[in-house]
């Protein structure tokens, strides 16, 4: 099937407004050419845009140009995402906050507190609760689970709701899904405790995967809440400090992965390597800021 070439830049042009960034000079997309020469959509994003010269080039049905002014398609496309407001999310209807009255004492929420307390790092203070803004469920959908919110605060201090993190308080019998989210919620679109990243310090931010071990390294650590994201690399690639990733020690391999791809993209960046049977918040914290701050220079230390 013949295009014009104006149809032809038409296309192309749109693919880039649904584009997400790959590595740095690449973006990719779902090819647009691919359903007229194949009659099958792209599912795998075959499409790559280099934003340095224009050129693109589709892997799959072999399509390819350039797209002139593309600096400018560039400032357009992210000045309409930035005018774009989060996605906000409501916290579970039963959600009661544990650092204030009735959740500070109530009996029903024994087990959420007891939990905090004891079952996780002792770290986890209450005052962290109020900072972290944690609570729980005794009753309804979410009953026997703490809630962690995921917050966004403007530059007034407001806080919304982005999504949250529900952690069953029982270990035995064990769980069938331990951690839960919601179902409309972006994960991948999303870094607990985000607002880390752009503080300017020379102390390393900590990643880690999940809320507990971010709120054990507070104020500085963030979660990737599971495997990474490429929208979650790119935050990272705009981190105003060092970047230490600290992955549970079944994951080593993929921390080292991750810091290999930071420190190649010229990002301060290292990892710290945990025993397998070992997450961060089972470290001790100077132990973990210390080995942070080595890995920088070192790019890994291993505990």
């Amino acid at each position: 099937m013949k295009i014009s070439g104006k149809e032809k830049l038409k296309m192309a042009e749109a693919a880039l407004q649904e584009a997400h960034q790959s590595r740095r000079g690449w973006w990719r997309a779902p090819c647009p050419f691919c359903d007229l020469f194949h009659s099958k959509h792209d599912r795998k994003a075959s499409f790559g845009i280099n934003t340095e010269t224009g050129w693109y080039h589709c892997f799959r049905c072999g399509t390819k140009g350039k797209l002139p002014n593309i600096g400018e398609e560039i400032e357009e496309r992210d000045r309409a995402l930035a005018a774009q407001p989060p996605a906000i999310m409501r916290a579970p209807e039963d959600y009661t906050p544990l650092w204030e009255e009735p959740g500070k004492t109530a009996e029903c929420l024994d087990a959420a507190r007891d939990y905090l307390l004891n079952g996780r790092a002792t770290r986890i203070t209450r005052k962290m609760w109020r900072e972290a803004q944690i609570g729980a469920c005794a009753v309804g959908r979410y009953a026997g689970r703490v809630i962690v919110p995921i917050l966004d605060k403007d530059e007034d201090g407001n806080q919304t709701w982005l999504g949250w993190s529900g952690r069953a308080w029982w270990n035995k019998p064990k769980p069938k899904r331990p951690y839960i989210y919601p179902d409309d919620m972006a994960r991948g679109e999303i870094i607990y405790n985000h607002g880390a990243l752009h503080e300017v310090t020379d102390e390393p931010v900590i990643v880690v995967e999940g809320v507990f071990d971010a709120i054990a390294c507070w104020p500085s650590g963030v979660a990737l809440l599971g495997d990474i994201s490429d929208s979650q690399y790119e935050a990272l690639l705009l981190a105003k400090r060092p970047v230490a990733v600290v992955l549970d020690g079944d994951a080593i391999d993929k921390g080292w992965a991750l810091s290999t791809r930071l420190r190649f993209n010229n990002v301060r960046a290292g990892c710290v390597l945990l025993p397998p049977t070992l997450d961060p918040d089972q470290i001790p914290i100077e132990t973990l800021k210390e080995s942070a701050l080595k890995c920088i220079a070192s790019g890994q230390v291993r505990l």
